[in-house]
């Protein structure tokens, strides 16, 4: 078996996978592991848009009010207060990374939809999970950092039996089984990933 060293190894190639592979430092030797291609996954599928307290009428505190109203009480509170306060910065980071939403006058277009009690939903066409992946795929692409090993399959974790620090992974790739070795394991495989 071959055995591979990486700083990071991220598994799992959708908009989660690509975005936290891009958000970590170009220093580091990253692994990005796909079972597919890059571009198949269900990130790719949405058409829907993604929310965001961005205007100035809005706020992290409506949003996440109206996430848990929305939610009828089966919403971590914590998770949620997480997520609404990084998803201004993260819009930000998609559209400094290239992502092209949709634009009114010039700024963002937001639009009020579904639960929210204010407009914060972007749109790139009706095809804003495929523009949000293509382009996050382009930056993978071109960063000399990140090898990508693309239809491979994770097989098992590799914990230290007395911290259970996770320090690697199996994975079978090109027919055969490797071992890569690492400081961090990101696991980015979604709901249908089988973990």
């Amino acid at each position: 078996m071959a055995e591979q060293r990486f700083d990071v190894i991220v598994v799992g190639s959708g908009a989660a996978g690509l975005y936290a592979t891009l958000c970590l430092p170009a220093s580091l030797r990253i692994a990005l592991v796909t079972k597919d291609k890059l571009k198949t996954g269900a990130s790719d599928w949405a058409q829907g848009g993604i929310a965001a307290a961005i205007a100035p009428t809005d706020s992290p505190d409506y949003h996440w009010r109206d996430t848990i109203e929305a939610g009828a009480g089966l919403c971590d509170s914590e998770a949620v207060r997480f997520l609404v306060e990084k998803a201004p910065d993260a819009i930000q980071s998609l559209v400094n990374l290239g992502v092209n939403f949709d634009h009114q006058n010039h700024d963002l277009a937001l639009t009020l939809e579904a639960a929210h009690s204010q407009p914060r939903v972007l749109h790139a066409a009706d095809t804003t999970g495929r523009a949000i992946v293509s382009t996050l795929t382009e930056q993978v692409l071109n960063r000399p950092n990140i090898e990508i090993f693309s239809q491979a399959v994770a097989l098992s974790l590799d914990c230290d039996p007395e911290t259970g620090a996770c320090q690697g992974l199996s994975l079978l790739y090109q027919n055969r089984i490797q071992w890569f070795t690492t400081g961090a394991v990101l696991l980015a495989t979604g709901g249908g990933g089988q973990v």
